[in-house]
């Protein structure tokens, strides 16, 4: 695509970014003011901010997780989040920025803290929950851990833990606090029992590695331009580069 190709599409109404996401509540969706509807968190804010700085016009389409894999797997010129930087997953999507640095965990109930294990070697005994084809459920399944509860993206994994169905559930540690503050829950109902060491990474924007070269540019020059003059660091409520040194 020439620059002047480049230049017609973002300026031609018809010519959208397909943009795709999942939800795991329906208590995170929010209307923009295109009628565009988001997963109402910080990493869609910054997404947002992104293709409205870079000047291209969208189409935001919330799907299950294995679809939004399958369509950044087969689809140029889309964009996909949120997606956790793995080995695994290096060739096979182009990381287009950083949503933010994370810190994952397997969590239990507060309540049941005296049981839960202490490291990945106890595990063979605790059933753990998953939301079907994410890193989380790769991940255990590639340890060949037997006792894997798979949920699709909404299902109510959190009485499923309180009825003893499950005994832990993979998280990012901010991604617990808000999902407990959603459902208007203690912040400190669920604890970490185990860090997850190979999935603390970060969480990305990503698209097909094939998608064209002039757009990934642009899009990054304006992700770049949000990390530049601070909008980056507000969104997602990080604070400055200056405070974080």
């Amino acid at each position: 695509m020439s620059l002047l190709s480049f230049t017609a599409m973002a300026q031609n109404p018809l010519a959208e970014i397909r943009v795709f996401t999942e939800v795991r509540d329906a208590t995170e969706t929010r209307a923009d003011d295109k009628g565009n509807l988001w997963v109402d968190n910080a990493a869609s804010r910054l997404l947002e901010a992104v293709l409205v700085e870079a000047g291209l016009p969208y189409e935001v389409s919330i799907v299950p997780w294995t679809r939004l894999i399958q369509n950044l797997e087969n689809q140029t010129n889309t964009i996909g989040y949120p997606l956790v930087r793995t080995p695994e997953r290096e060739s096979r999507f182009l990381w287009l920025g950083l949503i933010r640095p994370i810190d994952s965990y397997l969590y239990g109930l507060r309540d049941n803290a005296d049981q839960l294990p202490a490291d990945i070697a106890e595990l063979d005994s605790h059933a753990i929950g998953t939301i079907r084809g994410d890193v989380y459920d790769n991940y255990f399944q590639s340890l060949g851990h037997n006792n894997i509860v798979r949920f699709g993206n909404g299902s109510p994994w959190l009485q499923m833990m309180e009825r003893g169905r499950i005994d832990l559930m993979p998280f990012a540690e901010h991604g617990i606090r808000d999902y407990l503050r959603r459902h208007e829950q203690p912040v400190d109902k669920l604890v970490p029992a185990i860090r997850l060491d190979a999935l603390s990474t970060g969480l990305y924007f990503v698209m097909h590695p094939d998608s064209d070269e002039i757009l990934v540019q642009h899009l990054q020059q304006a992700y770049g331009s949000l990390l530049a003059d601070g909008r980056y660091y507000e969104i997602m409520g990080l604070g400055t580069p200056q405070s974080e040194q």
